[in-house]
């Protein structure tokens, strides 16, 4: 795993944490739901840091993961 890109994940997760968090809930309308929502793609963020290509797609790569854990829950 690259350490440089955990790293920055992790930031970008810390630094943005409300805006990943009210896009959850706007998918799933629920407090409870959205904050396992939060809980399981910050985990795959940080699992699958290896699969960022380009640092500078960062936050839309987190975007996707957010989306995507919507759309598997629902």
């Amino acid at each position: 795993m690259k350490k440089n890109n955990v790293s920055l994940i992790e930031k970008m997760l810390i630094k943005n944490y409300s805006k990943y968090y009210k896009l959850a809930f706007s998918y799933v309308q629920n407090d409870t739901d959205a904050m396992d929502i939060v809980k399981e793609y910050e985990y795959k963020a940080i699992k699958n840091a290896n699969s960022l290509k380009n640092i500078y797609y960062i936050n839309t790569w987190i975007y996707k993961i957010v989306i995507n854990q919507c759309k598997t829950f629902l």
